[in-house]
């Protein structure tokens, strides 16, 4: 920290051979209250050999900033009004009215930088997951879905079902667990069909629904999310 400050760094690297629980619980703090000029990352090295082979080294991500507000941030940019659909620019002017309802609503929840897409996505307080809103025009639906990802995406998935019947009834709603197999990320969600973000007459009650769900979402599965422990995940024989 002491060099980063006297080179005015803007990414960060941490590396070390095991990160303890406090440290890694020290940079999601970092990443949590980072804005988007920086990021951090813990990266544990292990020394790999097969065989008379030379050794080489494999670098893990143990904690990171949510990846892609970081990758697309610097394309969107440079964006110019030029390239911009019409789809966009009704996607950009729907979050960014979106923001201000969630400024008053749900002041605690952190919200991203507002870009020309469907979907927007909010920090929960632990590397790993992330909360998404979105607004999908094509399919006429919008709605909020936590997504668990990274290498125990599977385990935190099944630590979290294990509670569905309480987190569901926290929220007096029926949530859709998606496990999803065959992808590295598990998802769950609460959405609402035949409902058009590009019917601006009725802007003002989906925005209050999201915010409603988003803060909801946030609220419930954060402590949870916070206490997961992987060593307690014992798979299922269909698992």
């Amino acid at each position: 920290m002491t060099y980063a400050a006297g080179l005015n760094a803007v990414t960060i690297v941490w590396i070390a051979a095991r990160f303890t629980e406090e440290h890694r619980a020290g940079l999601d703090w970092l990443i949590d209250i980072a804005n988007d000029e920086f990021n951090f990352f813990g990266l544990e090295v292990e020394l790999w050999q097969i065989g008379e082979s030379p050794v080489a080294q494999k670098f893990n991500i143990v904690s990171k900033p949510n990846a892609w507000t970081r990758s697309i941030s610097g394309a969107a940019n440079r964006l110019k009004d030029a390239e911009i659909s019409e789809t966009q620019r009704l996607q950009l002017e729907y979050w960014t009215e979106f923001q201000k309802v969630l400024s008053v609503h749900a002041e605690h929840i952190r919200g991203t930088k507002t870009l020309p897409q469907y979907w927007n996505n909010f920090a929960i307080g632990r590397s790993d997951f992330v909360l998404y809103t979105f607004a999908n025009t094509r399919d006429k639906r919008i709605g909020v879905i936590l997504v668990c990802g990274g290498k125990d995406a599977k385990a935190y998935f099944h630590l979290l079902a294990k509670q569905k019947q309480s987190i569901e009834a926290a929220l007096d709603e029926n949530l859709d667990w998606r496990e999803m197999p065959q992808k590295k990320q598990s998802h769950v969600a609460s959405q609402r069909n035949d409902t058009d973000p590009a019917d601006r007459a009725s802007w003002p009650e989906q925005r209050a629904w999201l915010a409603k769900t988003l803060a909801a979402m946030h609220d419930r599965f954060r402590p949870l999310i916070k206490q997961l422990d992987t060593s307690e995940y014992e798979p299922s024989d269909t698992e």
